[in-house]
C-alpha cells in the first residue's frame, strides 16, 4: 500500500536542486504527489541541462497547466494530467490507462488521454 506524500512544512520542497543533482543520469523520475514537495524551478533547469534522463509531471504548481509552462518545451519530460490517486478501487486502471498512453506518445501517436486533436498538433516550443 503506498501512502501519498501530504503538503507540510517538513515536506514542502523536499526533493530540490541537492536531491537532483545527485540523480543518477539515466534516471527516470515520476512525480504524482503534489507538486509542493518539488523545487520545479530546479527540476526544470535539471532537465533542460539533460542531467537526468526523463521526468513525468502528474502535477504541476498551476492546473490546468498553462501555456507558459517551460516543461512542455522539453524532449525529455512527458505531462500527464493529474490522474493519480483518485481513489482505491482504481490505480492500477489508472497505471494502465497512463503507460498505454506514454507508450502511444513514445510512438509518436497521440495519447488517448488527450480529447482535443488541436492539442496534440500545438507546437510548445514556439
Amino acid at each position: 500500500m503506498s501512502r501519498q506524500t501530504k503538503v507540510t512544512e517538513d515536506t514542502q520542497v523536499l526533493i530540490g536542486t541537492r536531491c537532483l543533482e545527485m540523480m543518477n543520469p539515466t534516471a527516470y523520475t515520476l512525480n504524482s504527489a503534489r507538486a509542493e514537495i518539488v523545487d520545479y524551478d530546479a527540476l526544470y533547469q535539471v532537465f533542460k541541462a539533460g542531467r537526468i534522463a526523463g521526468e513525468t509531471l502528474d502535477v504541476n504548481p498551476k492546473e490546468p497547466i498553462r501555456r507558459d509552462n517551460p516543461f512542455p518545451t522539453l524532449d525529455n519530460v512527458l505531462l500527464t494530467p493529474h490522474l493519480a490517486g483518485a481513489s482505491r478501487d482504481i490505480p492500477s486502471e489508472h497505471s494502465r490507462i497512463k503507460t498505454d498512453d506514454i507508450l502511444r506518445f513514445f510512438a509518436g501517436q497521440r495519447p488517448v488521454g488527450v480529447k482535443d486533436p488541436e492539442t496534440w498538433e500545438i507546437d510548445f516550443r514556439e
